[in-house]
């Protein structure tokens, strides 16, 4: 592989998101677990990841097991669906076999499963509605993760696993976890769990404000949280957050806002058409993120 032994780092489409994580996104060679109730941007975020990698000249594959994905959305995110390798496994033991090959293929650099709790095992899959199957899927998920890692780190391939939150039944521990055993939580690199308020415009609730959760990072810091902006329809609003983060992290010599002016490095502009500049101009926007960054660490 071109890109074998350098620490890529792909952003996650969210400049508040790559800031959390500490080295401005997810690395390759690494394991990330999403997780998350439905409907509060899992998906959507994870066709950022693919839109960013695909702009570094990455290769992508979306193993997309809910048979969810909206083509359309897609595009509008920015990702190029022709160029995207999408999979549709109904079996955990299938899309466990594929990640390996694809992996192993050396062609892809990104790999995103989602979701791991819409898969079900062969032995449930071949049973009958009501057989007990405590503790297969869970089992499963461990062998794969046992089998994965090192090809991970090998190949220099990032993966992306996304999961359904659900109730537990127990009436000790957390209220709700995932579905397929605790093996995730000890190989993942980065583990981030998702919660959302509705973003209204007036009366019409127009997206979703997401806080993500650094519940593990082996990246950067844990426990670290952000928020940003899900427009339905559009995706993360990427502007927004470069916005917030520049008044919270740049010093005052380089980025100041007041009075609906904005000063940075020692230009002043019209608050209006300092954000216009920084939605029109890509090379400009850039160099705004990669300070932002800088000023993180």
């Amino acid at each position: 592989s071109d890109i074998e032994n350098e620490k890529v780092i792909v952003s996650t489409g969210s400049i508040a998101m790559d800031t959390a994580t500490g080295v401005g996104g997810f690395m390759l060679g690494k394991m990330v677990e999403i997780f998350a109730e439905p409907g509060v941007g899992k998906s959507t975020t994870s066709l950022h990841v693919i839109a960013e990698a695909q702009k570094m000249g990455l290769k992508c594959s979306l193993l997309d097991s809910e048979h969810a994905y909206d083509k359309k959305y897609a595009q509008t995110i920015g990702v190029n669906t022709k160029d995207l390798i999408r999979l549709n496994p109904s079996l955990l033991e299938d899309a466990a076999n594929m990640a390996v090959e694809l992996i192993k293929s050396e062609e892809v650099q990104v790999i995103i499963i989602d979701s791991l709790s819409a898969l079900t095992t062969n032995k449930e899959n071949e049973g009958d509605i009501g057989d007990a199957n405590m503790g297969v899927k869970a089992r499963l998920v461990g062998q794969f993760c046992r089998k994965v890692k090192g090809l991970l780190d090998r190949h220099n391939v990032l993966l992306v696993i996304v999961g359904q939150l659900r109730d537990t039944l127990s009436m000790y521990g957390p209220p709700k976890t995932t579905d397929y055993g605790k093996a995730i939580s000890f190989f993942a690199d980065v583990r981030i769990e998702l919660s959302k308020k509705n973003l209204k415009e007036g009366d019409e609730i127009v997206g979703n404000t997401v806080t993500a959760k650094f519940i593990k990072n082996k990246l950067g810091k844990p426990y670290q949280a952000c928020e940003f902006v899900i427009t339905f329809g559009v995706g993360i609003d990427n502007i927004g957050d470069i916005f917030v983060k520049a008044k919270e992290l740049l010093p005052k010599d380089i980025y100041y806002l007041r009075a609906g002016v904005v000063k940075y490095n020692g230009e002043k502009y019209s608050q209006e058409d300092f954000q216009q500049l920084v939605r029109d101009n890509e090379e400009f926007r850039k160099e705004l993120q990669d300070l932002i960054n800088k000023h993180s660490k």
